[in-house]
């Protein structure tokens, strides 16, 4: 059984939220920890590792780590997954790498009440055709910020790092809001309500090795758009 990617809801969420003030302090700062992210660069620095804390939610734990080079460019996410749901224990070990405009994920690991479910493929989706990976998140319009109700809510320390905090209304109606803590546009924390991202760890300009990026040899890669053309149509 699979869970929920916290992370990756989390992730587009900062995307959307952490990006729209970053412009004015790209060309007004000087110190270079207040800098963020320069033209086609995701983010302020070249290289980092960001382990979250686990996330428990109706007895499945989630772990995740994400991995970057290349100021975001090239990115991987980790995820691990583990638990028990009405009689049902499962496990599963992910990897979604993003390089070259391309999002590729996989399993390494999917085990289900100790029988092995793995399918060695990836699925290869282009995000190019993605309006969100199309966005200028640096520099939102005005109306945009308004529809979401964007705020400035000042700083906020998360794993050493004192990083801008923001928060948004995904809907006009909603009645919480969502509150996101970046450092140079890195996401240290997202808080969802009952989903809550927060960066236990962060290394600023780690070593990440290139294999981090690469695609199991031996998996088969499948176009993700090209299967979806492929479904029968009713």
């Amino acid at each position: 059984m699979k869970f929920l990617n916290y992370a990756a809801i989390s992730i587009l969420v900062l995307a959307m939220m952490s990006c729209g003030n970053q412009t004015a302090s790209t060309e007004t700062a000087t110190d270079e920890t207040e800098a963020g992210p320069t033209a086609g660069k995701k983010y302020g620095v070249k290289s980092g590792i960001i382990t979250y804390e686990a996330l428990e939610m109706l007895g499945i734990k989630t772990t995740q780590t994400i991995y970057f080079d290349d100021y975001g460019t090239k990115e991987a996410i980790e995820s691990v997954t583990e638990g028990e749901i009405m009689g049902i224990k499962s496990k599963s070990h992910s990897w979604s790498i993003t390089k070259d405009n391309f999002v590729y994920t996989f399993d390494i690991e999917k085990m289900t009440n100790n029988t092995n479910e793995l399918e060695k493929v990836v699925n290869k989706m282009d995000m190019s055709q993605n309006p969100f990976a199309n966005t200028d998140w640096t520099n939102l319009s005005d109306e945009l910020k308004k529809e979401m109700d964007y705020k400035e809510e000042g700083e906020e320390t998360v794993a050493g790092f004192s990083g801008k905090k923001v928060s948004v209304k995904m809907d006009k109606k909603a009645e919480g809001r969502i509150y996101a803590v970046t450092y140079k546009n890195v996401p240290l924390k997202v808080d969802m309500g009952q989903i809550k991202m927060v960066a236990s760890k962060f290394e600023e300009n780690a070593s990440v090795p290139a294999s981090v990026f690469e695609l199991p040899k031996d998996y088969k890669v499948i176009d993700a758009a090209a299967m979806l053309q492929d479904l029968p149509m009713e």
